[in-house]
């Protein structure tokens, strides 16, 4: 096919947030979650996996049931189960105790707020 671009499996990410992203990090590019594929110096080029089942610091005040909807909380950096004023970024894998440091989250499944709340 002449349009095929690729699988759809990673995006190519320019790093212009003034540092640098450690492999395995969070990234929210707009509305779609990413996790750095390897380090990703400042003013480079990276890949970020758009797919996929991803171990990620979370909040430690709040349980997440398997299967819940998991947001990124962008002051703590963290994911959370809270809706309110974060980015949707898929759903618990595994459940999160309450005191809990980190869930593991399966990127972009599930509810998504842009598409599912459209008027």
């Amino acid at each position: 096919m002449k349009n095929y671009v690729k699988d759809g499996k990673t995006m190519t990410y320019a790093n212009a947030s003034g540092v640098g992203i450690t492999s395995g990090a969070l990234v929210m590019v707009g509305s779609t979650p990413g996790v750095a594929a390897c380090d990703i110096a400042n003013g480079e080029s990276g890949e970020l996996a758009t797919e996929g089942v991803y171990t990620l610091p979370a909040v430690n005040n709040a349980a997440i049931t398997q299967g819940a909807p998991c947001y990124y909380d962008a002051s703590a950096a963290k994911i959370t189960p809270t809706a309110e004023d974060n980015k949707y970024v898929g759903i618990a894998w595994a459940a999160k105790a309450e005191a809990g440091t980190t869930v593991q989250v399966k990127l972009g499944v599930g509810y998504h707020p842009v598409v599912n709340d459209v008027t």
